[in-house]
């Protein structure tokens, strides 16, 4: 059954439409396309959310690199200097953290930074 996330009557009568005469949809076919389509959405809303993110810490990444910079430029022996370049380096490290637990094996290759324009 067409629901707000799934299948709308207007997909159903493009599907029907595009079927050769002789085929004919089954209830369990469309419920199993129904929930293939659910699934993408839900799929790929969250890749949205996580495409996101990693933009938004790509920029704080780049932020960060340039005041680690200015650290080693003005307190480079200072006792505090060290930790806040290593928490630098993590805050830095958080897009590729992202990336990792985002994608697994061969989706990695369909992950954000390779599809950073859908």
């Amino acid at each position: 059954m067409p629901g707000s996330e799934g299948l709308t009557a207007e997909h159903r009568r493009a599907i029907l439409a595009a079927l050769p005469p002789n085929v004919v949809m089954t209830d369990e076919a469309w419920a199993a396309l129904e929930e293939i389509v659910v699934g993408f959405r839900g799929f790929r809303s969250v890749r949205r959310r996580y495409l996101a993110d990693w933009r938004r810490w790509r920029r704080i990444g780049d932020l960060t690199t340039k005041l680690a910079a200015e650290i080693k430029l003005l307190s480079p022996e200072a006792p505090w200097s060290a930790r806040a370049l290593d928490i630098l380096q993590e805050v830095n490290n958080r897009p590729e953290i992202l990336i990792a637990n985002f994608c697994t094996g061969a989706s990695c290759g369909s992950g954000p930074i390779n599809s950073a324009g859908s």
